[in-house]
């Protein structure tokens, strides 16, 4: 059977989506990440229509990395796009040297950063962005490519708590990539192309480059997009067996440390040991970005539960992870350092 064609996305269908993005009538200000970028374009202009009808400024960002020549010229092009679509709009530009390497990274975080710094200062709660179906594919690949755990399997969240004051919404995640470009076409909206987005260097443009031979073998977008569903499924239902152990197994918290009832931790599944180690190492690494490696958790972990009882301690993260066996605890505290 043929594939269906591609539709475009209406404004009805778009904000039915938005229904799962509440904004509370006391914010009268929300934001838009725009590249210029055919995704973001298209988002922008569905969400300024919504916006006008709920009574919303919609502020849009358009962050200059300085990583490509044309990228300067390209925000204020923009900007020219974002005026004829009545929307306010602000080039943010990242000052100091780029990176030697992992520049996309960089350039993500530090993206991330000046956007949420103008939403900070202007009393903007919720920042959109443009993120859709093929961007989720690619994400579960390039993480299972790289290792990662069933948490990561999961792909990017709807909803992102970015900070206690920001939150990162994305409504076009089972949008594809096709469908707003032909959305753009359809209402007359011009965008860029960014060379670095098929620019091999990249892994993710590998990955993206290597979709149709994936389709070929029967590893079609929409089964990748299910694998993501399935597996978020399954994660929410470890985070609530987590949440039950947690509350269960700890004896106390405080800024210095966490003690773990040891013999009512190992009474749960591998799984969960490891979740709430994970978490009470988390609790002392606020602000860092990464969390530990997985696969030298689950060493950690393994022999932490091992029958054999030789674990006595070890670091992790930033932590010091000790077994006091006698005591029948197991304490989680910042690594200290001479």
């Amino acid at each position: 059977m043929a594939a269906q064609p591609e539709k475009t996305l209406t404004q009805t269908e778009f904000a039915l989506r938005l229904l799962a993005f509440p904004v509370p009538d006391s914010e009268t200000d929300i934001a838009v990440a725009v590249s210029g970028g055919g995704d973001s374009m298209a988002l922008a202009w569905l969400l300024s229509r919504w916006a006008k009808k709920n009574g919303k400024t919609l502020h849009a960002l358009t962050v200059d990395h300085g990583l490509r020549p044309d990228a300067a010229a390209e925000a204020r092009q923009v900007g020219v796009w974002m005026e004829s679509f009545d929307i306010n709009h602000k080039v943010l530009r990242w000052r100091g040297a780029s990176p030697a390497s992992r520049i996309q990274e960089a350039a993500r975080d530090a993206r991330y950063k000046l956007m949420a710094g103008y939403c900070r200062e202007h009393g903007i709660r919720s920042l959109f962005l443009a993120h859709h179906a093929n961007d989720q594919a690619e994400t579960i690949l390039f993480r299972l490519a790289k290792g990662s755990g069933l948490d990561g399997l999961t792909g990017i969240a709807a909803t992102q708590e970015y900070s206690p004051d920001l939150t990162l919404c994305r409504p076009l995640l089972e949008v594809t990539h096709q469908q707003l470009l032909k959305t753009c076409r359809a209402a007359k909206i011009d965008w860029v192309e960014d060379k670095s987005n098929v620019s091999d260097r990249y892994a993710r443009v590998r990955l993206r480059q290597s979709m149709s031979v994936l389709e070929g073998e029967g590893f079609s977008l929409k089964r990748i997009l299910s694998l993501g569903k399935r597996l978020d499924r399954a994660r929410k239902a470890l985070d609530q067996v987590t949440d039950s152990a947690w509350e269960n197994s700890v004896l106390n918290l405080n800024s210095k440390q966490i003690v773990f009832n040891y013999r009512g931790l190992l009474g749960y599944p591998e799984e969960v040991v490891l979740r709430c180690i994970m978490r009470a190492i988390q609790t002392f690494r606020v602000g860092r970005a990464y969390p530990p490696s997985l696969e030298n958790l689950e060493t950690l972990v393994s022999a932490l539960v091992s029958s054999r009882g030789q674990f006595k301690a070890a670091t992790l993260g930033g932590c010091l992870i000790r077994l006091h066996k006698k005591a029948g605890l197991v304490t989680v505290q910042r690594e200290t350092t001479k």
